[in-house]
């Protein structure tokens, strides 16, 4: 499946607004952008390559949570990856 993935919430990390990318899941489809942007290996997992506790994922506008890496992609729809800040 093709998926095009959001990344606007990145613009200090030098990577593009958006990219296609293929896979399955979410899962896939974020090691797909790994490969063809390796920074943000970093900002979206931990060492074991689990999701950061501040990187929501959305599909089509609608919260994965909390199936985020396995929940199942179709052909066109948008990732978008978030920063969820916090505070007070």
């Amino acid at each position: 499946m093709s998926a095009r993935i959001d990344l606007r919430a990145f613009p200090s990390f030098g990577v593009p607004s958006s990219t296609e990318v293929r896979g399955e899941t979410v899962g896939n489809c974020l090691e797909a952008l790994t490969k063809q942007l390796p920074q943000m290996q970093k900002i979206l997992f931990d060492k074991e390559g689990r999701l950061n506790g501040y990187v929501e994922i959305l599909v089509n506008g609608a919260s994965v949570y909390p199936h985020d890496l396995m929940y199942p992609v179709k052909n066109g729809d948008v990732i978008t990856a978030l920063a969820v800040l916090g505070g007070g």
